[in-house]
């Protein structure tokens, strides 16, 4: 069982992986890691407003998390399951995930802080809170599709290697009992 979760954001104190241009008429809000055929129809470069630095993990559009092709043998015998596919950006190659594990029911609805919409659907996760079960190295939720989460495994390998460009977020892991014995 997993003993830490950890939600996955970009560190904005690096350069920003963006698409500099459409090969196609493809739109890029379709662009999700679950339409990797879609990738090639981008060219992608670095967005230096902010920074300079050229990060090791990436996250381009809030949509695609990869890590750079060099240092992708440092967690590869962790997300080995889950496939990548190769991408240019400014001249060097990153493995983007594709096909990230979308986990039904992983979230502790009554202790996690949600925002809904007046129908009682989900409208964000603000705060996770995850019941206690085993989880991937890497996944999504069905609650919030289009965040990437991380186990203690995967984390810990990132923090071990010094790989740059991902902040994480330590998220609860609660049983859904009333009583606790």
């Amino acid at each position: 069982m997993s003993s830490k979760i950890y939600q996955i954001g970009f560190d904005f104190s690096y350069a920003l992986a963006d698409i500099a241009k459409q090969k196609s008429n493809i739109c890029s809000i379709e662009l999700f890691d679950n339409t990797p055929e879609l990738f090639d129809q981008f060219e992608y470069e670095w967005n230096t407003e902010e920074s300079n630095q050229i990060p090791n993990l990436i996250l381009i559009m809030s949509k695609l998390l990869g890590v750079s092709s060099e240092y992708y043998s440092t967690i590869a015998h962790i997300v080995s399951p889950i496939k990548t596919k190769l991408v240019d950006i400014g001249g060097k190659s990153y493995n983007i995930f594709t096909e990230v594990r979308m986990i039904k029911s992983a979230l502790n609805l009554r202790k996690s802080k949600l925002t809904r919409f007046s129908t009682g659907d989900i409208l964000s996760v603000d705060s996770p809170v995850f019941l206690p079960q085993n989880y991937p190295p890497l996944f999504k939720i069905e609650e919030a599709p289009t965040t990437f989460f991380c186990s203690e495994l995967l984390y810990d390998e990132i923090i071990a290697n010094k790989l740059q460009g991902w902040k994480f977020k330590a998220c609860p892991i609660k049983d859904d009992s009333w009583f606790k014995f």
